[in-house]
């Protein structure tokens, strides 16, 4: 009972505290608001074949989103909302992303059976205010950290998840974010997260600036589970048109008293308006070099995320017409040889309607990273209004 009353306590203390934000800034001279209201329609129509009892599935997902902005000059009101449906006889597992352990359900199912589930999904509600050199927000929101491509190892707040139909879309954090800019190089970054039990669950300082002709940025973050201390760059490669980037994490393992580095070395170029490629590795020292020491039930995925120590992918874009976009995407556990590889077509039918289609696929032997994952062929839809 006393561990109830201390979580709705603190429960208190952070709508109270967003409220008091919130009357503060009403209460200061204002203009306008613009109102930006944007809709859409997703669906997504998988057929899935598991090689373990050969088995197909088709799995029809509908997602109904509500992107609402209201701002003016120095305040903004950002809420995303989803409706979600889907018809399944087997979890979709591509569909969802890592996410922090938030102290409130973003999820509410409507209804659900065996086969059909109906859901609201609250995806985006956070407040954001201009404040001299200054902006504070406060809510359901991303932390922007991580400059990879495939790999993000210094974003401990909502990794990018690039075996994913969706890598874009993570879950994000309930906290808050404070961010100074010092003139139009260099920022610092405060960010507090809470955990599943109202409390600071994780805190982070981020400054980046422009240095030496490099974004140069270094970050730390401290939680009740690890520390870490990392860094970014992003540069022009010379004067070869590309740029280069790297980031990594020096983690310390509070529970289990162990340390251990995670970073990425990448180098991506646009050629004209029709291609784009990007090339990136990642060197985990938390991971195995051999494929019969993985874990058979792995640690924190937010905290290890991969089971080997070294992998490498790539990204290809082609546009052969401003209307069609060809896609490719994969990542290689250099150790034991499994791969992952994602081919896509976009079609850009009218202004507002997007037709894709494309696959996930695996392989790799029995007991390697990607050889048990089934691949998954799609149909996409997508409409904004």
């Amino acid at each position: 009972m006393e561990k109830l009353s201390l979580i709705k306590n603190k429960r208190s203390v952070f709508f109270s505290l967003s409220f008091l934000l919130t009357a503060y800034l009403f209460a200061r001279p204002t203009f306008a608001f613009e109102f930006e209201p944007i809709f859409s329609v997703n669906n997504f129509s998988l057929f899935t074949h598991d090689p373990l009892t050969d088995k197909r599935y088709f799995i029809n997902f509908n997602r109904l989103r509500a992107d609402l902005t209201l701002s003016n000059d120095w305040l903004k009101f950002h809420l995303i909302a989803d409706n979600e449906n889907y018809r399944s006889e087997k979890k979709i597992v591509y569909l969802s992303t890592p996410g922090e352990n938030l102290p409130v359900d973003i999820h509410h199912d409507v209804f659900t059976d065996s086969k059909w589930i109906n859901r609201f999904y609250l995806y985006r509600a956070y407040t954001q205010a201009e404040v001299l050199n200054s902006t504070v927000s406060l809510g359901l929101q991303r932390v922007p950290f991580g400059v990879g491509r495939l790999w993000t190892p210094t974003d401990t707040f909502n990794p990018l998840n690039s075996v994913s139909l969706e890598p874009g879309e993570r879950e994000g954090i309930l906290g808050a974010i404070w961010t100074m800019y010092f003139g139009d190089f260099t920022r610092i970054m405060a960010v507090t997260a809470a955990d599943d039990e109202w409390n600071a669950g994780k805190n982070s300082l981020h400054i980046k600036s422009f240095i030496f002709n490099m974004d140069m940025g270094a970050t730390y973050v401290h939680s009740k589970d690890f520390q870490m201390a990392g860094y970014e760059i992003e540069s022009n490669f010379f004067k070869t048109g590309a740029e280069i980037r790297s980031e990594g994490g020096y983690f310390f393992d509070i529970n289990n008293e162990d340390d251990f580095f995670k970073g990425i070395l990448g180098l991506d170029r646009s050629f004209g308006e029709k291609f784009f490629a990007a090339l990136e590795y990642l060197y985990n020292s938390a991971g195995e070099s051999d494929k019969k020491r993985y874990p058979l039930f792995p640690k924190d995925p937010l905290l290890f995320g991969n089971l080997a120590r070294h992998y490498i992918g790539a990204i290809l874009n082609y546009l052969p017409d401003p209307l069609l976009t060809l896609s490719l995407a994969t990542t290689i556990n250099l150790n034991d040889s499994s791969f992952f590889l994602s081919p896509s077509v976009s079609y850009s039918f009218s202004d507002n309607g997007t037709l894709s289609t494309g696959a996930l696929l695996f392989e790799g032997q029995n007991g390697a990273e990607y050889g048990s994952l089934e691949p998954t062929y799609f149909l996409r839809i997508d409409w904004f209004f």
